[in-house]
């Protein structure tokens, strides 16, 4: 009675034996642990934590065990299950100036699996002090460390590093109970390395290194917390395959061309009238530096990358100084704006270069026109909806090409540059392939974008082919 009455809990021994928890997630996403608790009366005012002295200023255990435990885990939704079995844990909370210790073992799906914990009695972080924690988890597919503080006052806050090595992302993620599909590749082994600072609503990142097969990412970063959250992101990377985390696309059937394409009455048809959600550009301000050695997915290809991305105030505003694109670059600016009540869109692109039999072989595996193309899309808009946006459209468009090639076409390639020509007649289908002169030896290409509901018209120079609205 007498450690009690002096706010210190001693306990001897506590031993649990073959305890059993089930824990299940429904179809529904229902949890069977969580019970809805009853209608309590609103609680009394009460001064803040800091100022309350806590009901007890040490807990001291001399030996806790769980021997023979089982748990396990069954989400409906997705099929995942994780049974822990043979569950041995031993704990110790002893006297001031001693660490903290638990150690433990068990089979997770049978696989055998290390668990530890140590750090400084828990008293001193009841007190506002500063806790030191050490935690593993070690088996022969994963291996995960942390290693640094814990603080309660004057607001709850942690620091450390951590460690995560794992052996085979595949051999992780059958193990886990979600599995890659059988026709994807296994990434390999990854290893992350990570330092963190947390105090209240602020976090800091100040290095992270993510490394697979041939592949480095570092990044740093920080987010402070309050009505609009603050975020700033710097990534560096080395090229990345994304088709090593991408599930594989399944070869489908080209669907059947008809004999004749029917009409388009309205080219806008298929776009959305229904007002965009401009919350989520609303929700958060940041600041995002991309450097990407390069991007591959899907048989394209993109890189090196050097971009910035600004949100403030509800305007994203990216600013591209490199994209390269099939032996060229593209570089500009893109504007979306949502401070008002509709989204307003600005762009100006520049593309220098850029090889299009190579991205037309990516794209379909054949090269019927090989050209190297040069250009710039300056284009504003504003509107409530994806088609209210489309019709208010209005810009540039320029383009030249050069060292024009057409696969199995009777004439010789063309060297100088060029401009293509629009039609302005509105045809009644979209053509599918330009018509080529053997005379001039200059190709005209067939307008493909039809007149909807508002008229528009193609004006033609060398350097240039404009839309104007409204003619």
């Amino acid at each position: 009675m007498w450690p009690l009455l002096t706010k210190r809990l001693v306990i001897d021994s506590f031993v649990i034996s073959e305890p059993e928890l089930n824990l299940l997630i429904d179809a529904d996403g229902r949890p069977n642990w969580a019970i809805a608790p009853a209608a309590a009366p609103e609680p009394a005012e009460v001064a803040p934590s800091q100022d309350r002295e806590p009901p007890l200023r040490d807990v001291f255990l001399a030996d806790l065990r769980i021997e023979g435990g089982r748990v396990s885990y069954a989400d409906a939704r997705s099929g995942q299950t994780l049974v822990a079995e043979d569950i041995t844990l031993a704990a110790s909370l002893p006297e001031p100036g001693r660490r903290v210790s638990l150690a433990g073992q068990l089979r997770l799906n049978d696989e055998p699996t290390k668990v530890s914990l140590s750090g400084d009695a828990p008293g001193g972080v009841l007190n506002g002090e500063r806790l030191g924690i050490a935690a593993s988890v070690e088996s022969r597919l994963l291996s995960a460390r942390y290693e640094g503080n814990v603080t309660r006052r004057p607001t709850m806050g942690a620091d450390g590093g951590i460690e995560v090595d794992i052996a085979s992302l595949a051999e992780l993620l059958a193990w886990l109970g979600q599995p890659l599909p059988a026709a994807q590749p296994d990434p390999g082994a990854i290893m992350l390395r990570a330092s963190f600072t947390a105090e209240g609503d602020t976090f800091e990142l100040p290095d992270a290194v993510l490394r697979s097969d041939g592949f480095e990412a570092r990044a740093k970063g920080s987010s402070i917390g309050g009505a609009v959250p603050r975020v700033r992101v710097d990534l560096d990377s080395d090229p990345l395959d994304l088709d090593l985390y991408l599930p594989v696309l399944q070869d489908e059937a080209p669907p059947a061309e008809p004999e004749e394409m029917a009409q388009i009455e309205d080219a806008l048809a298929g776009l959305s009238q229904a007002p965009f959600d401009l919350s989520g550009l609303r929700a958060l301000d940041a600041t995002v530096r991309v450097r990407l050695g390069g991007v591959k997915a899907r048989g394209f290809e993109a890189g090196p990358i050097d971009l910035k991305l600004d949100l403030e105030g509800g305007v994203a505003t990216a600013e591209i100084t490199e994209i390269g694109l099939y032996e060229g670059v593209l570089s500009g600016t893109v504007k979306l704006d949502a401070s008002g009540d509709a989204l307003g869109v600005e762009t100006d692109l520049r593309f220098d270069r850029i090889s299009l039999g190579a991205l037309a072989i990516a794209a379909t595996g054949e090269a019927p026109l090989s050209a190297t193309a040069s250009g710039r899309v300056a284009a504003t808009g504003r509107g409530d909806s994806p088609r209210d946006l489309v019709e208010s459209l209005a810009g540039e468009v320029s383009l030249g090409l050069r060292d024009v090639v057409l696969a199995n076409a009777p004439i010789e390639p063309i060297t100088r540059s060029i401009s293509p020509s629009c039609c302005r007649g509105y045809p009644a289908r979209r053509a599918s392939k330009g018509a080529w002169s053997t005379t001039t030896r200059r190709p005209t290409l067939p307008c493909a974008w039809r007149r909807s509901t508002k008229s528009w018209r193609a004006t033609i120079s060398r350097s240039r082919c404009r839309w104007i609205r409204g003619c």
